[in-house]
Parts: C-alpha cells; structure tokens; sequence
C-alpha cells in the first residue's frame, strides 16, 4: 500500500480537523503520513456524543432563578417581570407571524403579500428581545465588567427600529383619529404586541430609576410599542380593512339616536305596507 507524505505543519492539522469531521476513516499522524482509522489502535475513540441537555434543572423548585452574572432572585423580583414580559411579548410576535402567513395564503388581496416582508423584520425583534433580556438580567450593580460588555444593548437596535417606523408610515394615510384594535386578525394581533409591548415598558421604568439597566433599553421598548402601531395600521391597509375609529359621546349619542329612527321609520314602513295590502284586499272583494 502506498504512502502520501504530507510536509506542511498547517495543512495537516487543517486536513486532520476536517477529515475528522468528515465520515473518512483517514487521519494524518506527525509525520506526514496518511493513517488508516479503522486499522490504527491509535484512532480506535470516536468523538463523544454530546450530552442532551435536560428540560428541568429543579433548581428553581423553591422560587429563585438565576440572572446571567450568577446571581439567584426571587422569581417574583421586577427583573423576572420584565423577562416574562419580553417572553410574552416574543410569542405574541410568533403568533403575528403565522397570522400573516395564513392570511397570505387565504387573501385574495396581492397587497396582502406585502405583509410577508415583514415577517424577517418581526423575527429580528424577536432575536432581539432576547439580547434585551440577557442585558436586563445582568443588573449593572452587580456585575462584572465582562459580562456587561457582552450584554451591552445597542443604540444602534433604536436608530434602525426608527427608519423602519418611518418607512412603514409613509404608505399609510394621515392619522386624524384615535384608532380602535380591530380591522382584521393580524391587526388586532400586532394591537395585542403592541399592548403587551407597553406593560414590558412600564415595569422596565423601576430598573431604569434604579440604574440596573442602560437607558437604551427603556427607548427601544417605548418606540418598539411605535412600531407594533404602526404596523397594526399597515395590515388594516394593505388588506383593504377599513379602521374602527373612536367616536366621541355625543357622536355615539347621535348615531344610536338616528339607528333608532330609522328603527322607528321602518316599523312605519311595515304598518304603512300592510294598510296597503288590506286595502287593495278589500277592493278586490268589492269589485267581486
């Protein structure tokens, strides 16, 4: 059998991290020599399976959990509030996606398919909300350097949420009126986002007074709410979905008052036709 010697010190550690990856049961020894696996006692281990990661840990079983930087709270301390709003808030979004997706599918509407643009840009919030709870749970009073360098929020997650705001708003006709939740499903479930959106805020406002978060977090939240509006809006309008919009006191009041004269007139209508009909019934018998 014939031998390939190999010289370079970096090509051989190169092809031995791939050929060990690969399924080739060939590997390079020190020397430069291609090596057989399966006839080598050298190479008989195999690269170990990794270890499945259990779903409970029971480490939460008396009421604390544990932020990034180690530290065990209570799970009812306002950082777990805010963690459990943005996992909310994250599963409200997935649901708004397959909302537009089956609405897609369904519509008979070619705008509709402008919605499905913006599927990318609600799983990026998604992604994001994630590295906003990795920055909450690392509270800046209590942790390292080093792990607040990792879980820094950016500016920057702001800056962009804005342009695409902007963007979306363009399209859309001016706002005159406060606006109902409503319009179709997908609307009224980026309204729930953007509800769920607003309570994250409010309990996110309490670390932000304490200095246990960056003040970018607090604005990406407030104008994420922004975003889940205007969106809602858009979904209305690329649907053809009329908006509900909110009707002062008195305009309700005159509207129930005109519904119930129309009422009124059409139960004159109906006594107004059936005098009709008797009277052309007892002309007919008079003629007979």
């Amino acid at each position: 059998m014939s031998r390939i010697l190999i010289k370079s010190n970096k090509l051989v550690n190169y092809l031995n991290r791939y050929l060990t990856l690969s399924s080739t049961s060939c590997l390079i020894n020190n020397n430069g020599y291609v090596k057989n696996r399966l006839y080598s006692s050298s190479t008989t281990s195999t690269k170990p399976e990794p270890k499945k990661i259990k779903i409970y840990t029971k480490t939460g079983d008396k009421g604390t959990s544990s932020l990034f930087n180690g530290e065990r709270r209570p799970k009812d301390d306002q950082i777990f509030n805010v963690l459990g709003d943005l996992d909310e808030l994250s599963a409200h979004i997935g649901l708004s996606i397959d909302f537009i997706k089956m609405n897609t599918l369904s519509s008979k509407e070619v705008d509709s398919n402008q919605l499905v643009e913006k599927i990318k840009e609600l799983e990026e919030i998604q992604c994001l909300l994630l590295d906003l709870g990795s920055h909450v749970a690392t509270p800046r009073e209590s942790s390292p350097d080093a792990h607040l360098r990792r879980t820094e929020f950016s500016e920057d997650n702001i800056t962009r949420l804005e342009a695409q705001i902007d963007q979306i708003d363009q399209s859309l006709p001016p706002l005159r009126n406060f606006i109902l939740p409503g319009g179709n499903v997908v609307s009224s479930q980026l309204h729930v986002c953007r509800s769920v959106c607003r309570r994250c805020e409010r309990h996110l406002v309490p670390l932000l007074i304490g200095e246990y978060i960056d003040a970018a977090a607090n604005k990406y939240i407030n104008r994420l709410s922004d975003y889940f509006f205007t969106l809602a809006r858009y979904a209305s309008f690329v649907n053809n979905s009329p908006e509900s919009i909110y009707r002062t006191p008195k305009e309700r009041s005159v509207e129930s008052n005109n519904n119930n004269n129309n009422k009124y007139q059409r139960k004159l209508d109906i006594v107004s036709m059936k005098d009709n009909n008797n009277n052309n019934n007892n002309n007919n018998n008079n003629n007979h």
